[in-house]
């Protein structure tokens, strides 16, 4: 398995799609309800940061509301 295949795997697993491919830009976006874009990312790397982040933001709304 690539890294590419790892880090979309990762997002799907949060609920999040990506698209595009590795060549070109990538839009992390929700998969489900209306499908907002999370962030637009240049390389895979930025990309798996940028799910990080929202995975961490998600938890911590989560936190809050408990």
């Amino acid at each position: 398995m690539t890294r590419e295949q790892r880090v979309r795997a990762y997002a799907n697993h949060l609920g999040l799609m990506v698209r595009g491919s590795g060549s070109g830009a990538l839009k992390l976006v929700e998969r489900y309800d209306e499908k907002r874009i999370i962030g637009t990312y240049r390389s895979i790397e930025t990309l798996e940061r940028g799910i990080d982040r929202y995975g961490l933001r998600t938890l911590a709304a989560l936190e809050r509301e408990g």
